[in-house]
């Protein structure tokens, strides 16, 4: 985090202190104040001290949620009645339980509040979180706003453009959740919504991309995954999604062996896996290059299918037509143009093709990772099945919710920060040398040299004896001449090799 303002007493208030939980630490706020804390945002100083405690106490690790083990959250939602995936978030002193939508395609966690916009921001009666009635709130000041929100009038701003023309901003509070003291975490309170940003299942967006490279090399802000998961001992969260329903899991164990551990490219803010091609293990002819998906890829959980070019998503369809032919009766639907119609009781999955994502693999190498028929299939109706993905017209490639159904993705924010998930990764011979044997082969090779030079010696002092010898076939009996004669014979032309 950012280096605190210089607040004499607070780091023997810290040493001193072991507090067990939010309500102790209020305990200590007539102390806090004491030590000179300013007022910030209409809260009392001994409220800003309490909060530098939490941060002193943070930044000491003497919490007692450090090294925590893993925390699962609950997922709902589905690809066919509300299309996007949500979970609960609990936030403040006491909790207020929001229902946020799971985003990986942003960094920050935003919900509507009372004070700041109340319900002006949504058309739904949305479950609004109320900063007054958080004991623990502290809306965050100009002094210390990160690069993402530039100071606004007396606050942090952010403000964010989303799919579907949404647009919000919001201000920078501070508040713990999941009731856990040190879990003390940087959010946003819309101050405006514009467009269909939230839906009637939601009150706000669950952030979990990377942080902005320039608030991360400051240490303001990393984002609310990996400010989060500081005080988890493994630092990666999985998203498991099912067709119906799922598990957000924070502090889960990294995935290590045959999994596919994709590397991700430098994009600012975004989980953006180095997308090389793909191919079908059905159709031996078929491939797409990167040319084929455009600038980049990036993960996106809150897109409901995934996004190609135009002419990729063209060719996939037109794959897919030629293998619905082999069903009687199967036909591609006018709208949505993402749909094929197949004659009730018939399942496509034995036929549609199988597909492979090759991606650029952790450390070199390449990470494949197989999307299948009965996972980029959903039936809407009794007839009626579709991809689950879609054309866009952006040169860029989004792996929707529909990629992410029907596996575990484990996204690791440690260094090298990566995805892993289920499939393949494939090295080159060149690539699976490890330096530590280097030594030892090249002692093995000196060694066989060294071997092939005595035998040769060896062999040119047995020659010598014979090389003086005239050679007469019937000094030999018969049954020795295929042995014993073309080997004489040999040496005597040879000459002086042997001296060597």
């Amino acid at each position: 985090q950012a280096p605190l303002p210089p607040h004499p007493g607070v780091d023997s208030l810290a040493k001193a202190a072991m507090p067990t939980s939010y309500e102790r630490l209020r305990r200590l706020s007539a102390v806090a104040a004491a030590l000179g804390a300013a007022t910030v945002a209409g809260h009392s100083a001994g409220d800003q001290g309490v909060h530098y405690v939490i941060q002193a106490l943070r930044s000491r690790r003497l919490g007692e949620y450090d090294n925590m083990g893993p925390m699962t959250l609950e997922l709902r939602g589905d690809l066919v009645t509300t299309q996007h995936w949500y979970t609960d978030v609990m936030l403040g002193t006491p909790s207020q339980v929001l229902p946020v939508l799971v985003h990986t395609g942003s960094s920050f966690l935003t919900v509507p509040c009372e004070e700041t916009c109340g319900h002006r921001c949504s058309p739904y009666e949305h479950q609004q979180f109320s900063t007054r009635a958080s004991r623990s709130a502290i809306v965050m000041g100009v002094d210390r706003c990160p690069a993402f929100a530039p100071p606004s009038a007396s606050t942090c701003q952010w403000s964010r453009d989303f799919a579907l023309e949404s647009r919000a901003t919001a201000a920078l509070t501070q508040d713990i959740v999941f009731g856990r003291s040190n879990n003390f975490v940087t959010f946003g309170c819309y101050t405006q919504t514009t467009g269909d940003l939230l839906e009637a299942t939601v009150s706000g967006v669950l952030g979990l991309a990377p942080g902005l490279p320039a608030d991360m090399a400051r240490g303001s802000y990393g984002g609310f995954a990996q400010e989060l998961l500081e005080h988890f001992q493994n630092k990666a969260f999985s998203i498991s999604m099912g067709k119906e329903g799922g598990r957000l899991v924070f502090g889960d164990e990294i995935p290590s062996g045959s999994v596919a551990q994709i590397a991700l490219d430098a994009t600012p803010g975004a989980y953006s896996p180095v997308l090389l091609g793909m191919t079908s293990r059905t159709l031996p002819s078929f491939k797409l290059h990167a040319s084929n998906f455009g600038g980049r890829a990036i993960v996106d959980s809150s897109e409901s299918l995934a996004r190609f070019p135009g002419p990729t998503a063209q060719r996939l369809y037109d794959v897919m037509e030629s293998t619905c032919q082999v069903i009687a009766g199967c036909r591609r639907a006018t709208s949505p143009s993402n749909c094929f119609i197949i004659p009730n009781g018939k399942d496509p999955s034995r036929h549609f093709p199988s597909l492979t994502f090759v991606f650029e693999a952790v450390g070199g190498g390449e990470a494949h990772v197989h999307w299948e028929p009965e996972d980029y299939l959903s039936k809407n109706a009794a007839t009626l099945w579709c991809s689950g993905f879609d054309s866009h017209e952006a040169d860029e490639t989004i792996l929707g919710a529909a990629w992410l159904v029907g596996r575990k993705v484990t996204f690791v924010l440690e260094s090298p920060m990566h995805i892993a998930t289920e499939g393949e990764t494939r090295v080159s011979w060149t690539q699976r040398i490890n330096r530590r044997y280097v030594a030892a082969a090249l002692l093995l090779v000196i060694g066989v040299l060294l071997v092939v030079a005595a035998c040769t010696m060896r062999t040119g002092k047995d020659a010598a004896q014979y090389h003086d010898v005239p050679f007469s076939p019937h000094a030999f009996p018969p049954q020795n001449l295929p042995v014993y004669a073309p080997q004489l014979q040999m040496v005597q032309q040879a000459g002086p090799w042997h001296k060597w």
